[in-house]
């Protein structure tokens, strides 16, 4: 989700480009690996994005200074965007908001006009407001990590669909050599940066495999496993159980 605060975000996915103008609000499929260009418009570029994560959903308010060259994941167009707050919102909270969204963006892409579409676009206007103040308020505090670390957090946990995270891409986004990054994210957070992505995108799949909604394979495409028989190698590497035996396990045990 993508709340536009300033300039516009052009975007470019697997089939069309198109641009997000300030004021308005995006809505992403789970799972479409896209590109963001920042772009200056009538206001400097400044967004809040919403992305799902380990602890329900991260909020993440960024610009894009003039100045912050060099391309990275965030930013195709020369430019990087820069995390100003990174905030998580409780698991609680985020699985009801992406309930919302998903159910918003199923009445949309459908070409739905009735009430349940009515409703859906209400719920998202009104979420939409409360987590851009609640983004506006954090301000710099919030920050657990140092910029360049929270800035390689961000963009992960907005592109854990795209296969292509690596940790050179990572440093480019956050301004620095891999090798540093890979030094002080590993002194920072305990982890390395490699094992974290994972943990980000098991975490993850496991939530989607909860819901019953995603065969096997849509989820580790939802998490960026490009490969099927990898996503389950993974996954079982860090549970002990193949994706579908942990979604029957949990069947189970009453759990879903």
């Amino acid at each position: 989700m993508f709340v536009q605060l300033g300039g516009a975000t052009r975007f470019e996915g697997p089939e069309q480009r198109w641009e997000l103008p300030a004021g308005e609000v995006g809505l992403m499929p789970r799972g479409v690996p896209h590109a963001e260009t920042p772009l200056d418009r009538a206001t400097p570029y400044e967004i809040t994005v919403a992305c799902q994560g380990r602890s329900g959903f991260t909020l993440i308010r960024a610009h894009a200074p003039k100045d912050a060259a060099g391309a990275g994941p965030a930013g195709a167009g020369g430019r990087r965007i820069t995390p100003l707050v990174v905030v998580s919102v409780p698991s609680e909270r985020g699985r009801d908001a992406f309930r919302y969204l998903d159910e918003a963006e199923r009445a949309w892409a459908g070409g739905e006009r009735g009430p349940a579409g009515e409703v859906a676009v209400d719920l998202v206007r009104v979420f939409l407001r409360v987590v851009a103040e609640e983004a506006r308020r954090a301000g710099p505090a919030a920050r657990r990590f140092s910029p360049m670390v929270e800035a390689a957090r961000a963009v992960v946990r907005s592109h854990l669909a795209d296969p292509r995270l690596s940790v050179d891409w990572l440093a480019q986004a956050a301004g620095c050599s891999p090798d540093h990054l890979t030094r002080r994210f590993r002194a920072e957070t305990g982890s390395s940066v490699v094992a974290w992505v994972t943990g980000e995108r098991v975490a993850l799949a496991q939530r989607l495999l909860a819901e019953g909604k995603y065969q096997v394979a849509e989820v580790g495409w939802a998490c960026g496993f490009a490969q099927p028989s990898y996503f389950i190698r993974v996954f079982r590497a860090r549970t002990g159980m193949t994706p579908l035996a942990w979604r029957r396990a949990r069947a189970g045990a009453g759990l879903l």
